[in-house]
């Protein structure tokens, strides 16, 4: 019997959720596995497999391929591509698949959902201290200060594990050292802002945005999108330039047309380049070649 295999983008809150799935989950054992580790997964990889997406998921495009192949294809996680126009009728033209939409904070919370919904636990299964602590609707600012400190370090499956563990002392010891990075954070982030910012070429559009490091990207594009609607934040690796794209959330202020219009070139550039991510939080990456990784 092939093991279902449980993909995730690797940063925290997708990480834990995956690995609390996988732990769950009768059969045994379930592969965890970065979602940029599947292009390179040799042929025949999925085939005949339970596949779960816990936040990202693939290119509308790649999932018409993969749900061929599986067994089974459930997606935890974001509306990725407006899910209600593009992934669901994929995931409706075979009968073995499913859609479990959830918010990038709720990631957790659609990962519980799932497994209440599908009867593999109940509402009186013990949740793990720190999850139980990620989910607590009055407890943004605390969460928050546990992602920061989490970030810091890279995360493996005994990671996680441990992590799981942590008792209610253990977890308040994650605050302090995220509080502080947060402030050194949001020091950085302003000093960045007033410097570093400049017109930036996205093919079809041209942008605010700057380079930065993976840690601060998200950050930098989100503060960007407030104050020009779409904000953009680059960083390399040796490999690759990697995209972190924001557009404004849509208020009384907004002009319907210009954002749609926006949103629909964001969203075919993400497209375009295999990203991933919701219609206003996107990302994605370019070979160090590519034209867009030399502006």
């Amino acid at each position: 019997m092939l093991h279902p295999v449980v993909f995730h983008n690797g940063r925290s809150v997708q990480f834990i959720a995956a690995w609390l799935l996988a732990n769950v989950l009768p059969e045994s054992p379930v592969e965890l596995v970065e979602l940029k580790e599947l292009v390179n997964s040799p042929d025949g990889y999925l085939d005949g497999r339970t596949v779960y997406f816990v936040g990202d998921a693939p290119t509308p495009q790649q999932l018409t391929k993969y749900c061929q192949l599986t067994e089974h294809t459930v997606l935890i996680g974001y509306d990725t591509y407006g899910a209600r126009g593009k992934i669901h009728p994929i995931l409706k033209r075979v009968t073995h698949g499913s859609v479990y939409p959830a918010t990038n904070r709720d990631i957790l919370k659609g990962v519980l959902s799932y497994l209440r919904s599908t009867n593999q636990i109940t509402d009186q299964w013990p949740i793990p201290a720190l999850v139980a602590e990620l989910i607590r609707d009055d407890n943004e600012l605390r969460a928050s200060y546990i992602y920061r400190t989490l970030a810091c370090e890279k995360l493996t499956v005994d990671a996680v594990a441990e992590l799981m563990s942590y008792t209610d002392q253990n977890i308040e010891l994650l605050i302090a050292p995220g509080k502080a990075l947060m402030a050194r954070h949001r020091d950085f982030i302003r000093r960045t802002l007033e410097n570093d910012v400049r017109p930036l070429d996205l093919e079809s559009m041209v942008v605010l945005g700057c380079g930065t490091s993976h840690i601060y990207a998200s950050c930098l594009a989100e503060e960007l999108a407030l104050r020009n609607i779409v904000g953009v934040a680059y960083y390399d690796t040796a490999q690759y330039r990697h995209y972190e794209i924001r557009l404004q959330a849509v208020d009384e202020h907004t002009n319907l047309a210009t954002h749609t219009a926006t949103m629909q070139s964001l969203i075919a550039l993400k497209l375009k380049h295999s990203g991933v991510g919701t219609n206003h939080t996107m990302r994605f990456r370019v070979p160090r070649t590519h034209k867009l990784a030399t502006i």
